[in-house]
């Protein structure tokens, strides 16, 4: 290299000088890295014959005197090329590494949601974008190859014009951009991020002394309840700082607009303004740090198991459906300010009504019980939105810090983000004004913000978007190692004597308000909420450690690790099928489940995985349509023996919300769940019992202190933005109504008369009550417009999933025998498995027992799983050849066999030296080997002519 024929001496020895700069770089020798990336251990010259020809080998005996002294470049140059690749298996695992690495650490990557390319923009540099094209707008050739990195080829890879739009060309059109109307200095943005800092470190001051003063909420008060609801992790409340002062300081910059003291600003409009101020990136990423979030790996498209975080299930956008991150939206959202600040102005002009009035007016109690589906809909229901859905609440600055809103006036006199339900006067239950004539209020705190950019306020979810059972094994790497055992791939319980295991317990919650301060710890800190959620939560958790012992049997060679990575992935599988065959489809009806493309796969893999989309759930879909379950509550759980006798007395809900005690009592769980069973659900409607909406986290001592739920909902919808329901009407595909009368297409007249007299508009209907008056769709639980925003989000849990249990992706598809035993799991399976003394119970636990459609059989009838699809052996034989798993062994001349876990895979040897291969193996046996003749088929007709020559 370098030499210069003019001058004496030659060049430079460039593989001398790599290997040179390789030792002074302290690298490693190359039997390190061979075994780093899974090779296994080679201790002498003759391990290495699977992956370096005789030929090399030979070499290296002649240069290094042990294995250990390979150096990485000369054994990684060595090697077989693999097939399909340029470089031996070495060398492919570590430039793999390393570009995924790059791909993932690169924050400003092409397809990553801070490239600021829009979706448009990001597919034409996906199909505009080539080398051929490169070198076409670059050089003076008229044409080229389309495939520029492989040589020319007649047919499939031959020579295209430049000139006539064969190679795809990269157009541009859609980077052009109108006059941007705003254009915010350095300077400006810079003093106002500065002054937006300072607010909010006297937010700071200002809960630091409400806490020295004691001025803070009493964690066992309805508010302390409420807040173990809505309590944020430690992640969401870092990302909520950040969040507060981009928020601070977009309302800066909006208020100057408005006074006329952005010298810097073109002129414009002030909702221009703030839909630009998005498009500003300032860098912030306040999850990447986060050590129980996963993200810091790279992603791996082999991994066969989900993350906890949700990190890396969509490869090309790890962030999509990742826990801790913001809502997406249907509609953009609407503040007072355009900001923040909630909606609070009817279409009119004036306020919009009290939430307590509409919840008092609109959803009083009036019991109507369904006539087909029992009240375990109801506690899937709720189940499931706690696996979807955590939208955590502002909290003081040190410690909990639950900030008392309960006063009026609390926005001002305790904290900004109180956002207190006045109640009005005249109400049916609660007074409205205490013994001093000061106004009452249902206390309520804002939902904290989790955007990481200028503009709207936008709040965030605690929890991953997909179905994976995250209320059972948490939604971080932190919270899912507290609840393992580590032992036998179990999770944590309470041993009971005599009775099948309870929840793991805890007590670090200070809300707790069982009488010892115990409450249960599970994937999702709502556990004790009440009873039957806590029994439920149980269910899956003796499942889960069923499963494990029953694959520990089959497998007893596998670790904790694995038999509890196996044991989540098979119940995630068990979850999805009965969420998607049991459950949607009485809350959707088959009507909608088919137009959404919501059905299973009776067999086969489904092949709708779809990597362009995001599963990040809708807020819309949060805060107020999978709510619909508040209407289907009752007001007590019947308890029931095994033979569904009823017994006394039933538990009722407002004596035991996060007072998990009783579920310590013998055989409680059995009669909590049988219950369930057989008492029919509240009908879905507009009624809601007055458990949740006057007695809601209530201190039995103290009068009127219970919350309101259904008058939560609405503030909460009103907290983040939502539009009014006549614009979800209209974005569903249903017609606009433009008077309260034109909503009697999908409400009852009396109901729309009852909505009239609430609202001065039709315009200013929350989405909540209005979604909750429409009549169900056919077949269905919910209305249209309820079930529209449902069905889209669980198209997109199923479509999104790359993890899907029915996927066929290639390293995370189950096999057909182990998806077969999957398609039979149902609920009734479940409950017979993990149940104390449960003898029968109905195939379909959401229909109500029925004598002839719907009967209770024995649990010995009912459809169960069987795990021997899951059982691996030690080795694997192929071609009669027993190899160990993560082994490789020639099972032909020219055929190389792996044993993996999944069985053996074979690939053909690329043959290098076909004289060399007869002469080892002889004629016949390369004969017999199809791959061998394919590649050395020229030396055969050689050897055949010389045959006959002779």
């Amino acid at each position: 290299m370098y030499h210069q024929p003019s001058k004496a001496g030659g060049g430079l020895d460039l593989v001398a000088q790599l290997i040179q700069k390789g030792r002074d770089h302290g690298i490693p020798g190359y039997i390190q890295w061979r075994k780093f990336c899974g090779l296994g251990e080679a201790l002498t010259f003759s391990d290495l014959e699977r992956e370096i020809p005789e030929e090399a080998l030979t070499s290296l005996r002649t240069v290094y005197r042990n294995v250990s002294e390979i150096d990485l470049l000369s054994g990684a140059l060595s090697e077989w090329v693999a097939e399909g690749s340029t470089v031996g298996p070495t060398l492919r695992c570590l430039l793999a590494k390393q570009f995924a690495a790059t791909r993932s650490g690169d924050r400003h990557w092409v397809e990553t949601e801070h490239s600021g390319f829009s979706p448009t923009q990001l597919r034409v540099l996906r199909s505009g974008s080539s080398l051929a094209r490169l070198i076409c707008d670059n050089t003076k050739l008229y044409a080229v190859q389309p495939n520029a990195f492989i040589t020319f080829d007649p047919f499939l890879n031959s020579a295209m014009s430049c000139k006539d739009g064969s190679i795809k060309q990269l157009d541009l059109s859609s980077w052009k951009e109108q006059k941007k109307e705003f254009i915010i200095s350095n300077k400006v943005l810079a003093e106002t991020l500065d002054k937006a800092m300072l607010d909010l470190t006297k937010l700071h001051q200002h809960e630091w002394q409400l806490y020295s003063q004691n001025k803070l909420a009493d964690p066992q008060s309805p508010q302390g309840t409420a807040f173990s609801f809505n309590r944020p992790k430690r992640q969401a409340a870092r990302i909520a700082n950040t969040s507060l002062m981009l928020e601070f300081a977009s309302s800066r910059l909006v208020r100057s607009f408005i006074q006329g003291k952005l010298k810097d600003v073109e002129t414009g409009n002030v909702d221009s303004l703030i839909s630009t101020l998005p498009q500003i990136d300032l860098g912030f990423d306040a999850s990447a740090e986060e050590e129980c979030l996963e993200s810091a790996l790279p992603c791996d498209h082999t991994q066969k198991y989900r993350t906890f975080s949700g990190w890396c299930n969509n490869l090309e956008n790890p962030l999509n459906g990742q826990s801790f991150r913001r809502f997406s939206r249907i509609l953009p959202p609407v503040y007072n300010d355009g900001v923040g600040a909630p909606r609070s102005r009817s279409a009119q002009g004036g306020p919009l009504p009290s939430p307590r009035t509409i919840s008092s007016r609109i959803h009083n109690d009036v019991s109507d019980p369904h006539t087909r589906y029992s009240l375990f809909l109801m506690q899937f229901s709720q189940i499931t939105d706690h696996d979807l859905t955590f939208t955590p609440v502002n909290k003081g600055f040190v410690g909990e810090g639950i900030l008392n809103c309960r006063p009026c006036d609390s926005k001002t006199s305790v904290h900004p983000e109180c956002f207190p339900i006045p109640i009005p006067e005249g109400d049916p239950f609660f007074p409205s004004q205490d013994s001093n004539g000061n106004r009452l209020c249902i206390p309520a705190t804002r939902s904290m913000p989790g955007q990481l950019t200028l503009g709207p306020r936008e709040q965030m979810n605690q929890l991953t978007a997909y179905l994976d059972l995250s209320f059972m094994y948490g939604s971080d790497t932190c919270g899912a190692a507290n609840l393992r055992m580590f032992t036998g791939g179990k999770l944590n319980f309470t041993y009971v004597p005599g009775r099948k295991p309870l929840l793991p317990e805890s007590a670090r919650n200070a809300e707790c308000r069982s009488p010892n301060r115990i409450c249960f710890h599970a994937g999702d800190e709502r556990a004790s909420e009440q009873p039957s959620l806590g029994s439920f939560h149980t269910v899956w958790m003796r499942e889960h450690n069923r499963v494990a012992g029953e694959l520990s049997k089959l497998n007893p060679h596998w670790d904790d690790q694995t038999l509890y990575s196996e044991a989540r992935r098979i119940l995630g599988g068990v979850y999805q099928h009965i969420t998607f065959n049991e459950w949607l489809v009485r809350i959707l009806g088959h009507a909608a489940v088919r137009k959404y493309g919501l059905d299973l796969l009776r067999d086969g893999y489904f092949k709708g995985y779809d990597p362009t989309c995001d599963v990040t759930i809708f807020n819309e879909f949060a805060a107020a349509a999978f709510r619909f379950g508040h209407s289907l509550l009752r007001p007590v759980f019947l308890r029931m023996t095994s033979d569904f006798r009823i017994l006394e007395p039933p538990v009722r809900l407002r004596d035991h919300f996060f007072n998990p005690q009783i579920l310590y009592q013998p055989g409680i769980i059995d009669e909590i769940l049988l219950g369930l069973t057989a008492t029919p659900m509240e009908t879905l409607d507009n009624y809601i019992t007055k458990e949740v909406t006057e007695h809601l986290f209530e201190n039995k001592t103290t009068p009127f202190s219970g919350m309101d739920l259904v008058s939560l909902n609405i503030q909460r919808a009103r907290d983040h933005g939502l539009h009014p329901y006549n614009d979800y009407r209209e974005a569903c595909g249903l017609r606009r109504a433009r008077t309260f009368k034109d909503l009697e297409d999908t409400t009852r007249p009396e109901l729309v008369a009852e909505l009239a007299a609430v609202y001065d508009h039709v315009d200013d209907i929350d989405l909540f009550p209005g979604g909750m008056t429409e009549a169900p769709l056919p077949g269905g639980v919910v209305g249209p417009t309820f079930g529209c925003i449902i069905s889209m989000q669980f198209s997109k849990i199923r479509s999104c999933d790359r993890f899907w249990y029915e996927s066929d992706r290639e390293f995370t598809r189950f096999t057909p025998h182990q998806l077969k035993e999957i398609r039979k799991s149902s609920l009734a399976a479940l409950l017979c498995n993990s149940l104390d003394s449960i003898s029968t119970v109905q195939r379909q636990i959401f229909d109500l027992p029925d004598r002839f459609m719907n009967p209770r059989v024995s649990c010995s009838s009912i459809t169960q799983m069987s795990f021997e699809p899951w059982k691996q052996s030690a080795a694997c034989s192929a071609k009669g050849i027993n190899i160990d798993v993560g082994r490789t062994a020639n099972t032909s001349p020219c055929v190389s066999c792996t044993c993996t876990k999944e069985g053996p895979t074979c690939q053909s040897i690329k043959v290098k030296n076909c004289v060399g291969l007869l002469q080892k193996f002889g004629a016949e046996a390369v004969a017999k080997d199809t791959a061998c003749k394919v590649q050395c088929l020229y030396v055969f007709n050689l050897l055949k002519e010389n045959i006959d020559t002779n």
